[in-house]
């Protein structure tokens, strides 16, 4: 008989056990590498196309801001001067024109006409600049450049010629031809634009009736809804305010929409719009002579992250700041 060859022997049980193990430690390592890597990669495309998006949503703010103007009359209409004795007391002394009081030329009840936008909205800001105050046998001008009369003589800031006081909660901007305005607004975690295009009822060159609600309207020749709600004799004629059969005009105006994604939450937005009284009105304050600008501020992330193959409880978050002037120039009054 042959001698057999052991020099070819197969694996033992111990050696089989072993090595089943380092594979499975060293197939595990690589699969948690490779899944790592996979969350990693989406954490990162997440991450970039939330980025993009809000600073998509920032500059368009941002250029909002830039293409428009700080709109003082809506701000002076929506929020007012602040009635507070150490401010700006009286609302209905200080802030209604001579021509609109108790008396025999146009009488008017003051008790009715405290601080509120619909008297605010009468009155109008522009107007508290321009009309005389009788204080007893001595008529005085007040008001005007944003100062007020003390011990004879215009040399002191009037607090009542802000615009606004406070914190406001909506942004206000409006363009240069004064025929359309905008607002933005923080609702719940989304940002909401409004805008609103005027019409000029009285006739007069300006717009002076406003309105978000413009569908145009096929019917007859077709028109716009607001001179269908606006009362006026002939539509008006100057090139600067929307005409009755401006279609193109009279589609951009519409209510409060969302116009940040709905993937993003938007955490906070806060905005400083300065100065705080229009500069051309109150032209002898020289601390308000710089141009309008505002300070934007934005918070934002990423809504139900795991949505998009990133492990939930990882906070995609962006801050964004800027100061954006207006390139709008010049006393558009």
């Amino acid at each position: 008989m042959k001698k057999l060859n052991y020099r070819f022997r197969g694996m033992t049980l111990v050696e089989l056990i072993i090595a089943s193990t380092i594979s499975s430690l060293v197939l595990s390592g690589m699969f948690i590498s490779l899944g790592n890597i996979y969350f990693s990669q989406k954490k990162i495309n997440a991450t970039q196309s939330f980025a993009s998006e809000s600073r998509f949503l920032m500059e368009r703010i941002t250029q909002l801001v830039r293409n428009n103007t700080i709109d003082y009359d809506r701000f002076f209409i929506e929020i007012g001067p602040d009635s507070d004795a150490a401010i700006c007391p009286g609302f209905e002394v200080r802030q209604i024109p001579y021509t609109l009081r108790d008396g025999e030329a146009d009488p008017v009840d003051l008790t009715d006409f405290d601080n509120t936008p619909e008297n605010r909205a009468a009155i109008g800001y522009e107007n508290i600049f321009v009309w005389n105050i009788a204080d007893g046998a001595i008529e005085r001008y007040r008001n005007l450049g944003g100062k007020k009369f003390v011990s004879g003589s215009l040399d002191e800031i009037d607090l009542c010629s802000q615009a606004f006081h406070g914190t406001p909660t909506e942004l206000y901007l409006i363009n240069e031809e004064r025929t359309e305005r905008t607002a933005i607004r923080l609702d719940g975690d989304r940002l909401q634009m409004q805008r609103q295009l005027g019409v000029d009822v009285t006739e007069d060159g300006k717009s002076d009736n406003w309105s978000a609600f413009l569908q145009w309207s096929n019917g007859g020749n077709g028109t716009c809804r607001a001179y269908e709600e606006a009362s006026f004799t002939t539509p008006p004629i100057s090139g600067t305010v929307l005409r009755a059969s401006d279609e193109k005009s009279c589609t951009r105006g519409h209510d409060w929409t969302n116009i940040s994604p709905k993937a993003i939450e938007v955490t906070s937005f806060e905005f400083i719009p300065g100065p705080d009284r229009e500069p051309f009105l109150n032209y002898r304050n020289p601390d308000v002579q710089i141009q309008p600008h505002v300070f934007l501020r934005l918070n934002t992330k990423l809504r139900r992250p795991e949505d998009f193959g990133v492990r939930s409880g990882n906070a995609i978050e962006l801050t964004q700041q800027t100061v954006a002037s207006s390139r709008v120039f010049g006393n558009l009054r």
